[in-house]
């Protein structure tokens, strides 16, 4: 399960299916825009019957929005079960509410739930070099839904020591770190013999990159702090002060 598809679970999802001979079901928000299929896989929307409501106090707003998030996910988890879908496993993109009520509806299954952000005080202010008591409130109630899925998770798992360290001594006896990994064979030496165009959202013309170019890149969904854009820039420009010949290409959006 999972806000976005296919999320982390662009390679498991389908593994699981071919491998274990498994009927795989991915329950996601997405209307999946890219047009992705993932082989083996059954892909099911779930919805929130509304949003969260205007006199919601605003450190619960996305406390609200994860109850709300998981009571689309055990409308379509009822569906499912009246089909006959019993999951031995369930894996969740832990903090938006999504496995917040699976173990009532399946309370035998496995539930691993994927952590990657608990909010701190001292973790919040590398966000912002502003932030207020009650920016820190609100944030500290953004943990809730994390908390609800992390303590009933059987197995959690996050994909550093570093973001381990944030969470609470508690949970963190329950998480394993596991690497997503970049994949080494995707841009092997060689592999392109011919210049590579990649077109901008708002170039004029697309930016052409030579086979045996010095190339640093940059990708993310929104350019921001809490994915290491500064660090990246200042990086960025330090690495072009010592290889002239350096391209430096960002991908992402212009938001937070």
């Amino acid at each position: 399960m999972h806000g976005n598809f296919p999320g982390q679970f662009l390679d498991i999802a389908p593994f699981l299916a071919a491998k274990l001979d498994a009927r795989v079901v991915f329950l996601t928000l997405s209307d999946n825009p890219q047009g992705i299929n993932l082989p083996g896989v059954d892909c099911r929307r779930f919805e929130r019957h509304r949003e969260a409501g205007k006199e919601t106090h605003h450190y619960l707003k996305s406390v609200e929005v994860a109850v709300l998030n998981g009571q689309a996910v055990v409308r379509q988890l009822l569906t499912l079960k009246s089909q006959g879908f019993v999951p031995d496993v369930v894996i969740s993109h832990c903090g938006s509410g999504y496995a917040g009520y699976v173990k009532n509806i399946y309370p035998k299954c496995k539930l691993i739930s994927y952590v990657e952000w608990y909010f701190t005080d001292q973790n919040s202010s590398l966000l912002s070099p502003d932030v207020s008591v009650d920016e820190l409130m609100r944030l500290n109630a953004f943990n809730i839904p994390s908390q609800q899925e992390s303590l009933q998770a059987d197995v959690l798992v996050c994909p550093t020591h570093w973001q381990a360290g944030q969470f609470p001594v508690e949970l963190q006896r329950k998480i394993q770190c596991i690497f997503d990994g970049v994949s080494p064979t995707l841009f092997p030496e060689g592999a392109y013999r011919e210049p590579l165009e990649i077109v901008g959202r708002d170039c004029s013309s697309p930016v052409k990159i030579d086979p045996g170019a010095l190339l640093l890149t940059y990708g993310t969904r929104g350019m921001e702090p809490l994915r290491g854009f500064p660090e990246f820039m200042r990086a960025a420009s330090m690495a072009m002060q010592v290889f002239e010949d350096l391209q430096v290409i960002v991908y992402g959006a212009d938001r937070i």
